[in-house]
């Protein structure tokens, strides 16, 4: 499955850096996988996934 939350696509066109809290809270919100304040073990480590390769692009394009 290929799933690319609009917020990455959002942040890499205006070049602005996104907090991290925001953009867990904000890829569980666009991915509609958490529907309550205490989701999955298997979602957490799917948005921490994303997340890290997220970051791992953010510091590439800095560097």
């Amino acid at each position: 499955i290929n799933i690319r939350p609009k917020l990455v696509l959002d942040n890499r066109q205006s070049n602005k850096k996104i907090k991290i809290v925001k953009f867990k809270e904000e890829a569980y919100r666009i991915l509609g996988i958490c529907s309550s304040s205490t989701p999955s073990h298997a979602t957490k480590i799917f948005i921490d996934y994303a997340k890290n390769i997220f970051l791992n692009i953010e510091n590439t394009q800095s560097t």
